[in-house]
This record gives C-alpha cells, sequence and structure tokens, in this order.
C-alpha cells in the first residue's frame, strides 16, 4: 500500500489535481469555465459539453454540465476543472446539446447551434488559467480563477482556498439573489495516486464558516454536485452564505479525483472563518478512518476570511502558504474517521441532513440523536429542535461527539476570559441569573458566558439525565481539560428545582470523571445571591455548582478523587473567579478557566421497576407517568432515593387525580361504618399518628396504611406538594374530595414529622380543592394525644388536613377543606370533614394523603 505524505509542490497549480506524477519538478493546472448567461429569452436551462485534451492530445475530462446545476438556469455556467502543465497547450471545447424554457424543451430549429467552439488556454504553475467563452447567444463573461497547488508524496494533491484573483480582486463566480455575481471563496482539493494507480479516494469533512455570535453554516461537501440549497447541502445560519456549489470528478489521466466547493459569502459576514479538513489514499479506509496507529496527513484549512467590517481578510492560500498566504496547511493525524469519502465512482456520506435555524421539522431533537445519524460528524454547533413536532424551530446548539462517548450537549459556559480572577464575568453578563436554570437563555454556543435553558431540551416523558461538569484553561485546552458526570439524574427533581428563583439543591448521584474513578457521589447547585442556604456540600459559599465524590472536601482545592467545582454565583465577586477546581488543580481562583455543563440523555429505560431492584429510574410516581412507561392508577415499585442505598419500594400512584402523578403515603378508613371503634389506631397502635418521617404501617392495598416521608422526600428537592383526599367508600366516584397544599418546605415537613407528638400548622399555604378554588390557607398536622400550642378551629389532639379558615373541621367548609381526626384518644372516626359534608363521624368514610 502507498503511504501518503504531505509536502509544498510549488511546481502544481490549480484547485483540482497535479497531474504530473513522477516528480516535484512536473506539474498541473487547474480551468475555471465561465459561461455568462444567454441573452435568448425565456431560456431556463441551457445542457452543456465540455472537452479538454492536454498538447499531447490525451483527453483530460469530459463532461455534460446544465445551468440549473452549475449557474443560474439562464445559460450561465461557472465550473471548476484540471489541466496538464506538464503537456500545458491545452484545447477547452464547449458545446450547446439542449436549450430548455418553462415549457420544456426548446425545439433546435428554433435557435441557432453555433456549433462546438473551442479555446486553447496555456496551462501554467502557480498562473491563473480563465477560460471564457463568447458565443453569438451570449453575452460576455470575463473572470478568470486564481490556482494553488500542493503535492502529496506517493499521493500528489492539490488544495487551496481563493477568494481574489491574481489583481486580488474579489473572485465572482456564484449568483446571488438578485442574479449578479458575488464574491465567492474557492476551496478546492484534488489528488492522484498516479500512472499505475488503481483508485484515489478522497475523503472530506464538513465546510463550516463560523461568524462567532452571529452563527455559523455547514455546507456537507457530498451533496449536489452543482448548486446547493438550505437543507440540501446548507445547514445552519442563514444569511450568511448567499449560495454553494459542488463540483466533484474524475480526470481521464491516472485516476486523479476533484472535489472542490465554492461558497457565495454574503455582504453581511463580519469575522468568519473557514474551516475544513480532507486527505486521500489510493484505495478506501475502512470505516472511513485513517489507520490506527499511524501518522497519517491531513490537509487543514482554517482561515479567517472576513473582518469586523464585512470586507475579505482572505486573499490566495496556498497548501502551507506563510504570511498573509497562510491558513491551509499540513498536519499529522492517527485513526480519524472522515464523514464523506468519494471514490470517483460514487459520494459515501456517513453524514445526515443537517438543519438549519429556520427549520421546524428538523429529524434531529438532541446532539445523541444526530451523532446516531452521523457517527463522523465532529464536535460543533448544529441546528437541533428539541421539540420535535411542536411549533418551535431548531435552535443552535454545541455537540462535543468525541468527549466520553460523545453527544454531549452544551447548556452552560463560565469563562475567566482575561486572566483577573476578581472580575466575576459570568455574573457581569448573565445579571441576577445563575448558571443553569430551567427557561432562561444568555448568549449563543460560541460566547465565554452561555446559558440554555433546560427545559426547551429536555423531552416530554424524559426519565433522566445525564449531566456532565467540563471544565479547561483556555489556553490549553486539550492539555488541562477534565470532567465528571452524574448519570440518571431524575429530571422531575432537576426541573422542579431549577424553576426556583433561587435554587438549592444536593443530589446523590453515581459519578464517574475522566480517570474512570467511580461511586457515589454528589451534585450540587447552590445558586444562592448571599448567604449560605439549606443545603452546603464541603462550602460555605453560596453559588456554588459542581460534582464531587465527597461533600468532606473543599472545592477551591484539588480534591481526591477529581472533581470539577465551579463558583457562577456568589455576592461577593471580588473574591472568586467561576472555576475553583478542575481535575488536578484547584484554588479559589483558576485564571483562564472555563467551565461548561453538558447534558445527554440515557437511553429509555427498558420496562418498569420490580422488587428490589437497585438502582431503578423511576423515583417517583410522576417519573413513571411522565415517562409514559405506567399511565393507570395501581401499585408500582420505585425507588425514591436514586443513587442512594435504598432499593425499589411499593406504592400506589394515583394516575388521575388533578393529573395524576400522586404518590400515597397514608390511608385511613372507617370499614364498619362505626364511628366510635377507630379503627386507625387499632391498626397501628396508638403511639403512632397518620404521617411520620419513619415508620411504616401496612401495603398501599391496607385500609390502614403509612408510609414514613424521609423514603420518598430525602433527595434534597426544597418543595413538595401534599393532598389530602376523602370518600365514602361505598360511592368512590359520587363523594370524593380533595384539597392540596403547594410548596410545602420538604426539610421543614420531614422536621416537623419526625417528632414524637407532631405539632405544625402552615399558614398562607397556596391551596387548592377540588372546586378550583385557590388562594392561601392552611395545612395543619395536630398528631397529639392532648392539645398542643397550634389551633386552627378545634381544639381536639390528633387533627390534620387542609382548611381555607380556620373554623371547626367537624362541619361541610366553604370554600371545602379535608379535616380528619386520626390519632385521638377520645371515640371519634377518621373523617369529619370531607368538602360538602362533614360532621363529628363520616360513617364508612376514608381519607387519604399523597405527595407528589
Amino acid at each position: 500500500m502507498r503511504r501518503l505524505s504531505i509536502s509544498a509542490w510549488l511546481g502544481c497549480a490549480v484547485l483540482a489535481a497535479c497531474s504530473g506524477v513522477a516528480a516535484p519538478d512536473g506539474g498541473g493546472g487547474h480551468l475555471a469555465v465561465a459561461v455568462a448567461s444567454l441573452s435568448l429569452p425565456g431560456v431556463t436551462d441551457v445542457r452543456y459539453q465540455i472537452d479538454v485534451v492536454n498538447g499531447d492530445g490525451a483527453p483530460i475530462w469530459s463532461k455534460e454540465l446544465t445551468s440549473s446545476a452549475y449557474g443560474a438556469g439562464d445559460g450561465s455556467l461557472s465550473y471548476v476543472g484540471t489541466c496538464d502543465a506538464d503537456a500545458p497547450t491545452t484545447s477547452v471545447t464547449l458545446t450547446i446539446l439542449e436549450l430548455h424554457t418553462a415549457a420544456g424543451l426548446l425545439d433546435a430549429a428554433s435557435w441557432r447551434d453555433p456549433g462546438p467552439m473551442t479555446r486553447v488556454a496555456t496551462c501554467v504553475a502557480d498562473r491563473d488559467v480563465p477560460v471564457t467563452f463568447d458565443v453569438t447567444v451570449a453575452r460576455r463573461a470575463e473572470q478568470g480563477f486564481f490556482d494553488v497547488a500542493v503535492s502529496f508524496a506517493d499521493i500528489f494533491c492539490s488544495a487551496k482556498l481563493d477568494c481574489v484573483d491574481a489583481a486580488g480582486d474579489p473572485l465572482l463566480l456564484l449568483h446571488d439573489p438578485s442574479g449578479a455575481r458575488g464574491r465567492t471563496l474557492v476551496m478546492g482539493l484534488a489528488c492522484t495516486g498516479g500512472a499505475d494507480a488503481t483508485e484515489t479516494t478522497l475523503y472530506r469533512t464538513d465546510v463550516v464558516v463560523d461568524c462567532g455570535a452571529a452563527g455559523s453554516v455547514t455546507v456537507d461537501p457530498s451533496a449536489g454536485p452543482g448548486n446547493l440549497a438550505p437543507g440540501d447541502g446548507i445547514s445552519g445560519t442563514s444569511g450568511l452564505l448567499f449560495a454553494a456549489q459542488v463540483t466533484r470528478g474524475n480526470e481521464q489521466l491516472y485516476q486523479k479525483r476533484y472535489w472542490n466547493v465554492m461558497l457565495g459569502l454574503a455582504a453581511q459576514t463580519t469575522q468568519c472563518t473557514l474551516t475544513g479538513r480532507a486527505t486521500a489514499n489510493e484505495a478506501a479506509f475502512d470505516s472511513q478512518t485513517t489507520p490506527a496507529g499511524t501518522t497519517w496527513p491531513v490537509i487543514v484549512w482554517d482561515v479567517p476570511i472576513t473582518d469586523a467590517t464585512g470586507a475579505l481578510s482572505c486573499t490566495q492560500h496556498p497548501i502551507d502558504g506563510t504570511g498573509v498566504n497562510a491558513g491551509v496547511a499540513t498536519t499529522y493525524t492517527s485513526d480519524e474517521a472522515f464523514p464523506y469519502a468519494f471514490t470517483g465512482a460514487a459520494v459515501i456520506s456517513a453524514g445526515p441532513t443537517l438543519c438549519v435555524d429556520t427549520q421546524t421539522d428538523c429529524a434531529y431533537a438532541s446532539c445523541q440523536e444526530l451523532q446516531a445519524a452521523g457517527p463522523l460528524l465532529p464536535s460543533g454547533t448544529y441546528y437541533l429542535d428539541p421539540d420535535g413536532a411542536g411549533a418551535g424551530a431548531a435552535i443552535p446548539v454545541f455537540c462535543d461527539m468525541t468527549t466520553d462517548s460523545g453527544g454531549w450537549t452544551m447548556v452552560a459556559r463560565a469563562s475567566d476570559t482575561n486572566g483577573v480572577g476578581d472580575d466575576y464575568e459570568f455574573a457581569a453578563a448573565a445579571g441576577a441569573h445563575s448558571l443553569l436554570g430551567t427557561t432562561f437563555d444568555l448568549g449563543t454556543p460560541a460566547d465565554p458566558q452561555y446559558t440554555l435553558g433546560l427545559t426547551g431540551l429536555i423531552p416530554p416523558g424524559q426519565v433522566d439525565v445525564d449531566l456532565q461538569y467540563y471544565c479547561y484553561d483556555s489556553r490549553d485546552e486539550a492539555g488541562t481539560a477534565y470532567w465528571v458526570k452524574a448519570e440518571q439524574v431524575p429530571v422531575d427533581w432537576l426541573v422542579a428545582d431549577l424553576a426556583a428563583s433561587n435554587p438549592d439543591l444536593l443530589y446523590a448521584a453515581p459519578l464517574t470523571n475522566k480517570d474512570g474513578d467511580t461511586g457515589i457521589g454528589n451534585f450540587a447547585f447552590f445558586a444562592r445571591g448571599s448567604g449560605t442556604g439549606l443545603e452546603s456540600c464541603g462550602n460555605t459559599y453560596a453559588g456554588q455548582s459542581g460534582m464531587k465524590f465527597s461533600c468532606a472536601e473543599s472545592g477551591q482545592t484539588a480534591m481526591t478523587p477529581p472533581s470539577v467545582w465551579i463558583l457562577t454565583h456568589y455576592s461577593n465577586p471580588t473574591a472568586y473567579t467561576e472555576v475553583t477546581s478542575c481535575g488536578a488543580v484547584g484554588a479559589a481562583s483558576l485564571p483562564y478557566y472555563v467551565g461548561e455543563v453538558r447534558m445527554r440523555l440515557p437511553d429509555p429505560p427498558t420496562g418498569l421497576c420490580t422488587a428490589g431492584q437497585q438502582p431503578c429510574r423511576f423515583t417517583s410516581c410522576k417519573a413513571l407517568l411522565d415517562s409514559g412507561f405506567a399511565t393507570t392508577s395501581g401499585t408500582y415499585y420505585i425507588d425514591p432515593d436514586s443513587a442512594g442505598p435504598s432499593g425499589t419500594i411499593p406504592v400506589y400512584c394515583d394516575m388521575d387525580t388533578d393529573n395524576g402523578g400522586w404518590t400515597l403515603v397514608a390511608r385511613a378508613s372507617d370499614t364498619n361504618g362505626a364511628g366510635g371503634d377507630y379503627e386507625y389506631a387499632a391498626a397501628v397502635g396508638t403511639n403512632r399518628s397518620l404521617l411520620g418521617a419513619t415508620g411504616d404501617v401496612g401495603a398501599p392495598a391496607d385500609a390502614q396504611y403509612t408510609l414514613g416521608l424521609s423514603k420518598l422526600l430525602d433527595d434534597g428537592r426544597p418543595t413538595v406538594e401534599v393532598q389530602y383526599l376523602c370518600y365514602d367508600s361505598r360511592d368512590v366516584p359520587g363523594t370524593t374530595f380533595w384539597a392540596k397544599a403547594s410548596g410545602i418546605t420538604t426539610s421543614t415537613l420531614l422536621t416537623n414529622m419526625a417528632a414524637a407528638n407532631p405539632d405544625m400548622l402552615f399558614s398562607n399555604v397556596p391551596l387548592t380543592n377540588m372546586d378550583g378554588v385557590q388562594q392561601l390557607g392552611y395545612f395543619a398536622f395536630f398528631g397529639r394525644y392532648t392539645t398542643g400550642t397550634a389551633t386552627c378551629g378545634n381544639t381536639y389532639a390528633g387533627q390534620s388536613g387542609m382548611k381555607y379558615s380556620c373554623v371547626s373541621g367537624q362541619q361541610a367548609m366553604s370554600p371545602g377543606g379535608v379535616w380528619y381526626l386520626t390519632h385521638y384518644s377520645g371515640t371519634y372516626t377518621e373523617v369529619n370533614s370531607c368538602g360538602p359534608v362533614g360532621g363529628s363521624v363520616l360513617p364508612y368514610y376514608v381519607g387519604e394523603v399523597r405527595v407528589r
């Protein structure tokens, strides 16, 4: 097998290929054939034949081309091909084969055929070789194309980027929307394996024009050939390119292949850079990937093309040019996958059709879906449509396609851009917003400070997400990058907690870092603007975010195992920069460091949880309902502590009442209609109340039942909904009534419930009842044997329920509330107020407590 190497070849010029194959003193050239639009009215397309012959009479190439594919459809045409500088006197013959109008093929008798037209051009290395045609039915077209060339050792290649002609004027080739020829960039590639080669295969990546905050556009070189369009070879931000064209083909000498891309650059494009990569081989690579364990040469385009005013900053860029002509260079790689290959007979594309910014039917909702469709796609900015068939259009996101198997979507970035640790640039850019949020967006994926609202990225029904914290020194990302990820973070926890105006969350999570360390650790997000909150993880500072294997270690140090920790929203910006711990390094300030948060969607669960399963990805009834795995009410297994030590537990899930997703935590029933036998106390004992932090009684199907709240609410979420529901067991549909309290602080609820004789009364609680009444009211739980310090319209001990006002619970309240006597030393049954009915005894009534 021939080995591929790259070196500068000053004697070979063009954007196609070098036809000399023996030694660097040979040379090749390039032809830019231009035909102006025809003057015949009504012409919508023209089919041409172009034949190129070298000075020895050997055919170089022959093509049938149409104006619609390589021009504006009016007869104009631009095509880039090759010539042979070793036999430089080149004949180019143009023949008009057909004319078309909107009605179809134009009758040959109705137009005058000028016959074959031949132009002779001298193919000279490193010189322009324009070929223009003056046809009796055409206007004069006078533009040339500047040629550049390069060589590989055993495989000879040309590559270049041209923005201007030999006189320094912008190239004007492709037609802009007005029909005039606009400024055009020509990105050329051609290679040959030599006279004895059996096959030459070219490889390319996408061509990307990145204009920073203005967006980016991607051109798929496997599209076409001919003119491309948004959604058909052109993707990304609209308005940056007015046109693009791909030419590719085979030269009849030496199995030479050429594969060129022309870009019509819009006038408003500012501070843009063009990038791309290419290589070649005598035969096809396995899986379109350069051989592992070898050093394989590649051609890299990385050229700034416009300045801040929109003027061209690029000129003529041959391979390994220097100074103002630099930007197309050779480098080396190993085991690099290329998404596109051209064998001469066919184009092999491993890439999907990419989406554009105005597209509402984009097929890809996440970076993972895009990666699955195009496994060879590089990391970069792509347009995705997270809501799928919803009304939203595609949005730009940065996809990391390489780190930890790739498929990560960046959702936030905080950067110290200037090495000054006390200027706290994220807060300056984001204002009062924190690094992560559910809806807030800031900047673009290219900006140093960036946030993308999570709810716009997480599809409906998603059970959990993987989160990755990624950090690096911006002066050496490759040498300093580090990451830690938390897997299967429950979506309902994350979204609910981050929706708070000042999030304060700490989860136990299975962590993995870049070094392969694994274990149950901590994912924290303390976005508080000042002071400390309810949660902490080894630090007392507000505004922390990150992952640690142990909360015993400070985030302002290099932790063991290495972790990632960021301070991004802190009220003392003179003291702390953004990243404080990044793998092997840590300090109160890490100058020039960047911290990023990425998200990836795990594969969906394969089924419901089973008894004893650990871990189980369904943490609540709401998670089951949202996922679509369970939509009917019934008993299911869930794992409320997710990555914690506990396994699954059986719970009853109400999937119907008040939008469903409620988990039953207690039931007290009068099963026989005798109001004085107090069956709940008889079943659970006289030292137990209806609710408690710990302690379980019965099973979800039992008439008397209690589930310890801490088993369901130990995940650190700040608030929970509590619902009281009641009904006559003889007529459940006709008598059911409920009231719910929203925004109950979880830690306060658990603290009160942990007391041996609970005594709590929450006032000004947002209440909603079955009738739709929404206003502030009371949530009380008096688990005492005797009266305590708090009352709400009653002096009896053992009361529990919800009221809009503190009237007696032994009556039908207005608005309707729900009130129980479930642990009292007197002779009272369980439910004594259930919406429109009330009394000291409600025979056969059942009272249930649920949380969501």
